[in-house]
């Protein structure tokens, strides 16, 4: 199976890295409240990943934030 990977994925740089063959995609909105919250409850409960989120957040949402 060939390494394809995903133009538009996020995700890219794992898809890559680990030779997915396919990505999913799930499109999920969320409110400011909601994204604060988690930032907030990752930061609290494991503070490894919240630099990882907070990425994602920026690249899903294209926005610059300031946490």
């Amino acid at each position: 199976m060939g390494n394809s990977i995903c133009s538009s994925c996020i995700n890219r740089n794992i898809c890559g890295r680990e030779s997915l063959a396919h990505c999913e995609h799930y499109d999920v909105v969320l409110t400011r409240a909601e994204v604060v919250d988690l930032l907030k409850t990752t930061r609290e409960k494991d503070p490894n990943k919240f630099q990882t989120i907070l990425n994602g957040i920026k690249k899903t949402y294209h926005i610059n934030l300031a946490y």
